[in-house]
Parts: structure tokens; sequence; C-alpha cells
């Protein structure tokens, strides 16, 4: 059992390595104009990251870009205007939820 426990934290641990990556990645997004595309771009991005924190308990996270991957959907499905303060708070969420996944660490 004590295997498995750090074959979690092993794999948790590397996440959020992937997350310190992705999280510069998404900053990016916040300087742009918000179009179908970056849209696109950014439901790729967040639905991995709503999976894997997911499955690795970051309910946090989980909670911030599931509910940002909804929005995302939404646009994608209705192909309704996109508004550029909405997707900035989700941007601001997602990245505070990121920032704060990071700073509690494995034990989290």
């Amino acid at each position: 059992m004590a295997d498995l426990k750090d074959t979690i934290k092993m794999l948790r641990r590397a996440y959020l390595k992937k997350l310190e990556k992705d999280v510069v990645q998404i900053e990016e997004y916040q300087q742009e104009e918000h179009t179908m595309q970056t849209c696109l771009e950014l439901l790729d991005i967040v639905h991995k990251i709503t999976g894997t924190g997911g499955m690795y308990g970051f309910k946090n996270l989980y909670n911030a870009s599931s509910v940002f991957e909804e929005y995302l959907l939404s646009i994608k499905k209705q192909q309704t205007e996109i508004e550029q303060d909405k997707m900035n708070n989700y941007l601001d969420s997602l990245v505070s939820a990121i920032h704060n996944t990071i700073e509690e660490g494995v034990d989290a």
C-alpha cells in the first residue's frame, strides 16, 4: 500500500511540474483578445487540466477549470458572442487556482 501512495505522490508531483508550464501558457492568453480560435485552444488546455486535476484530487483546481470548461463548451456549441470580461474573469480564476495548487503541493 505504501508503494501505491508513493507512486501517486510521484505522479502528483510530476503533474504539478507540468502545471508550472501550463500556467505560463494560460497567462499568455490573458493578454490577448479572445476569439473563437483562442477559445478552442483554451478548451483543449482547460479540458486536460480539469480531467487530470480531478483525477489527482486537486479539488479547487478541478472546480475552477470545470466551470471554465463548461463556458468554453457553450461558446463552441452555440457559437455565441464571446464576452471579453467574462473570459478574463475565468482566466484569472484558473490562474489563481493553478498557483494555489502548486503552492499547496503534493499533500494538498
